[in-house]
């Protein structure tokens, strides 16, 4: 029952890295395209 409920926290908290990481790549994206745009237009 310890072993799964390790396991379930592990995979929760890299979801959770992932989720974070991906956000932050989408954010510095948009806030590029937004300068760009903004330049250019």
């Amino acid at each position: 029952m310890l072993r799964r409920q390790a396991r379930l926290r592990r995979e929760y908290l890299y979801r959770k890295s992932l989720e974070g990481r991906q956000k932050a790549i989408q954010d510095k994206k948009d806030r590029l395209r937004q300068a760009l745009e903004g330049r250019c237009g």
